[in-house]
């Protein structure tokens, strides 16, 4: 069974910290802090689809254990991986 990717939702682009340069944040991403690359009016992705969208992110599958059921939910997921794991 597929897991699509919630519209509106960005907690993958808001909650983990990312270590590694990406576009228009070469120092990473810090945790609990949006992307810079994410419109935060529609919560969705500005680099979607272009080249400059990071493999980093492409390799990232929405998943029902990640995202959960609803935005609330990835975020609450999200949150908890972010601090066991930081």
């Amino acid at each position: 069974m597929s897991f699509e990717c919630r519209t509106a939702c960005g907690m993958c682009c808001i909650i983990p910290s990312i270590a590694q340069p990406i576009p228009n944040m070469p120092n990473g991403k810090p945790a609990f802090q949006p992307c810079v690359n994410l419109d935060t009016r529609t919560l969705e992705c500005k680099i979607w689809e272009t080249v400059s969208y990071p493999n980093l992110c492409r390799r990232f599958k929405a998943a029902e254990d990640t995202c959960g059921e609803s935005a609330q939910e990835a975020k609450e997921i999200l949150s908890h991986l972010e601090r066991e794991t930081s």
